[in-house]
C-alpha cells in the first residue's frame, strides 16, 4: 500500500512539473514575440519583461547613473543560452542584439 502511494505521489509531481514548465515556456514565447521599437524608454522595455519574471536581467549604467545596457537571459532553457541585449542612450532604445534568441 505504501509503495502505491509513493508511486502516485511521484507521478503527480512529474505531471505537475511538466505542466508548470509548459506554462512557463509559453509565457516566455509570448515575451519573445513582443515588438520592440527603437526609441522606446528603458522603463517600457523593463516592464515588458518584469511582468512575467521569466528572465534574469543584467543592467549596466554609465557614470551619470543612466542605464546604457540591459541583458536578459532565458531562465527556463539554460541549454540554448538565449540572451537579448538592449542598448540605450539618454533613456532611449537605439539598438538591440539577439544571441541564440528564437523569435517566433
Amino acid at each position: 500500500m505504501k509503495k502505491i502511494i509513493v508511486i502516485m505521489v511521484v507521478i503527480a509531481v512529474l505531471i505537475a512539473s511538466v505542466l508548470a514548465y509548459g506554462y512557463t515556456q509559453e509565457m516566455f514565447n509570448i515575451i519573445k514575440s513582443m515588438p520592440f521599437e527603437l526609441g522606446m524608454s528603458v522603463r517600457r522595455v523593463k516592464n515588458k519583461f518584469e511582468k512575467y519574471q521569466l528572465s534574469s536581467i543584467t543592467e549596466r549604467q554609465d557614470s551619470a547613473g543612466e542605464i546604457t545596457l540591459l541583458t536578459y537571459k532565458n531562465k527556463l532553457d539554460v541549454r540554448t543560452k538565449e540572451t537579448l541585449t538592449f542598448y540605450f542612450q539618454n533613456d532611449v532604445l537605439y539598438g538591440f542584439d539577439y544571441r541564440n534568441w528564437q523569435v517566433k
